[in-house]
């Protein structure tokens, strides 16, 4: 049986395509190697479900689960973008 191999160019690919694939890829290799059965949560989600200890209102539970989600992910990419993006070399800012 003859191989063929197909090349893709740079850029040919947008975002959501190789996002798939690239997820399709990993669960192949982790099936073809046997070991799909190790997946799973390598840290406990800290909201897990929208649940909030000691909330009994499930509508109040997922607005502050939200609001505090949307709270870290601007937090994180506040400190990425500082740590990242270069900064001007006269120290205007």
């Amino acid at each position: 049986m003859r191989r063929q191999v197909v090349h893709i160019p740079d850029g040919f690919l947008d975002a959501k395509t190789a996002v798939v694939t690239g997820a399709l890829s990993v669960a192949g290799v982790a099936l073809a190697l046997g070991f799909e059965h190790l997946g799973g949560a390598v840290l406990p989600a800290p909201l897990a479900a929208y649940a909030l200890p000691g909330c009994k209102s499930p509508m109040v539970a997922t607005a502050v689960a939200g609001v505090v989600g949307a709270l870290v992910v601007f937090g994180l990419a506040l400190v990425l973008s500082r740590v990242l993006v270069p900064r001007p070399a006269g120290g205007d800012q």
